[in-house]
């Protein structure tokens, strides 16, 4: 079952951009991240939208009690963190969002079984 993350962290705006390259590589650089995927919010010049994919509870858990997670800590706070509203979430159950025609499969969760396509 993956864990996925998804949420946002507020830096001050001048260290935002500078911080999603070396937080992207140090998350990467662990077992079982699957992807880690950060950016700047537009509207918000402070925020830094934050997903990351982990291939299951145990990786994610070690993700919290390596070195790697306390370093990024410390390196966020000296970088003017302001706040962050970040969620886990687990997946139990997945499938693609396009059918193997290439087309958007509007209907959620339903692979394998007939549908009506307009």
């Amino acid at each position: 079952m993956e864990i996925l993350i998804a949420g946002y962290s507020d830096f001050e705006p001048a260290i935002a951009s500078e911080l999603i390259v070396s937080a992207k590589q140090a998350a990467l650089a662990q077992d079982g991240c699957i992807a880690c995927f950060r950016a700047l919010d537009a509207p918000h010049p402070r925020r830094v939208s934050v997903y990351q994919e982990w291939i299951g509870e145990a990786a994610f858990a070690n993700h919290f009690a390596g070195r790697s997670y306390s370093d990024m800590g410390a390196q966020l706070r000296s970088a003017g963190w302001t706040g962050f509203a970040v969620k886990e979430y687990r997946s139990d159950f997945s499938e693609p969002a396009y059918d193997d025609n290439g087309l958007p499969r509007g209907d959620v969760f339903t692979a394998g079984r007939e549908r009506d396509l307009p």
